[in-house]
């Protein structure tokens, strides 16, 4: 019962862990969007459904369903393992729906995703199922059992839910995460084997399987040829890196998809989106700067006699990054007594501020990149 019970709960705790992940790894392949959250929760839906349905369809055939658990949990652990490997892969050679309409993007993204995600979800949705089946030869009430196990399992989503991300992301990093809970699903078997069999011989290969995967575990972050990573930084909001391109100018690179402006010949210029608009106004002593970066902009803020500067950057994984590997141009930032810097959202501190702002300085939302021109609204500019 206890042994069920642990599946139960570890069922939950590793599918929201995988969602979570996977979520993230999307965005490293085709970038950040509510589309994007939209389709991963569908294929999710559609997957653990189709399991929960073949877990009904496998009983009718009479097979044992211990070993019907056993086999989920060996499938769920191998492809645990093997899918960062196919992400890696994935993030050399992304998949563009640029081309298509707003409508037809998001249905062939979700079409993909659903596809791309179905092997692994259809045996991860079966592990509940089929728990329960082994539940049932207690012979309680079946509401009663029912209710329990979900409690528990929904406990497990729960965790689940704050480990991935604000443990085990910051901790090991995405790839090895996922490893880590392809790891726990094949650990799972050795509960059902001490409770029903002895342990297989053949479990020694899956623990081989578990160390190469792990030793040889590919990076979260895949760079043009010429590229140097110089470090990688990986939280909730997904993945931060600093790499020094082949004209030895650094920059940040976030998420995949995006990169942050950094040193070489962009220097100058980004100087100058502070020294313009402090240029123009008669006399700036408050200043907000919003969307810190490589933190190059905002420390020519300091170039000028101002009195405050609070630099505010939505993801702390950035200031990190900038204060490591960006420290030759911006550390007065890191320095100054004027300077506060602050992990917020922009617009909430510029709205709950007592304060009036003489300048309000923001340059990571170019209009020409993808999906920023909505940001670009009425209260925004208010």
């Amino acid at each position: 019962k206890q042994s069920v019970y642990l599946i139960i709960f570890c069922s939950g705790l590793f599918s929201i862990i995988l969602e979570v992940i996977i979520l993230i790894y999307f965005r490293q392949v085709v970038g950040i969007s509510q589309h994007v959250v939209a389709a991963i929760l569908f294929s999710f839906i559609i997957g653990l459904g189709l399991g929960s349905m073949f877990a009904s369809r496998w009983r009718r055939k009479n097979t044992s369903v211990v070993g019907l658990l056993k086999r989920s949990l060996l499938l769920c652990g191998i492809l645990c393992l093997a899918y960062p490997f196919i992400f890696y892969l994935l993030q050399a050679h992304p998949v563009s729906f640029q081309s298509l309409s707003l409508n037809a993007r998001t249905a062939w993204f979700i079409i993909c995703a659903t596809l791309f995600l179905t092997p692994i979800l259809i045996f991860v949705g079966s592990v509940f199922p089929l728990a329960w089946d082994i539940f049932q030869r207690n012979n309680e009430e079946h509401g009663q059992v029912f209710g329990s196990m979900s409690f528990v399992n929904k406990m497990g989503c729960c965790i689940g839910a704050l480990l991935a991300p604000f443990v085990l992301m910051p901790w090991v990093g995405l790839p090895a995460t996922m490893m880590i809970v392809g790891s726990g699903y094949l650990a799972l078997i050795l509960v059902l084997k001490f409770q029903f069999r002895k342990l297989p011989k053949t479990y020694i290969l899956l623990l081989v399987y578990i160390v190469i995967c792990f030793a040889f575990q590919p990076s979260p972050v895949h760079l043009k040829k010429g590229e140097n990573l110089l470090g990688v930084y990986q939280g909730a909001d997904g993945v931060v890196s600093a790499f020094e391109g082949e004209d030895g100018s650094r920059h940040i690179l976030f998420n995949q998809n995006f990169v942050l402006n950094g040193t070489g010949k962009s220097l100058v210029w980004q100087k100058q989106e502070s020294w313009i608009p402090l240029i123009l106004h008669p006399d700036p002593k408050n200043i907000s700067f919003i969307g810190l970066a490589s933190g190059v902009s905002a420390a020519a803020v300091l170039d000028f006699p101002i009195s405050r500067l609070e630099a505010v950057e939505l993801v702390p994984e950035v200031i990190i990054t900038a204060k490591n590997h960006f420290s030759e141009w911006n550390q007065k930032l890191f320095e100054d007594n004027r300077v506060s810097i602050v992990h917020h959202d922009g617009r909430q501190i510029i709205q709950a501020s007592p304060d009036n702002y003489d300048v309000i300085i923001t340059t990571l939302l170019q209009p020409d990149q993808d999906g920023v021109t909505n940001i670009y609204s009425k209260d925004f500019f208010e």
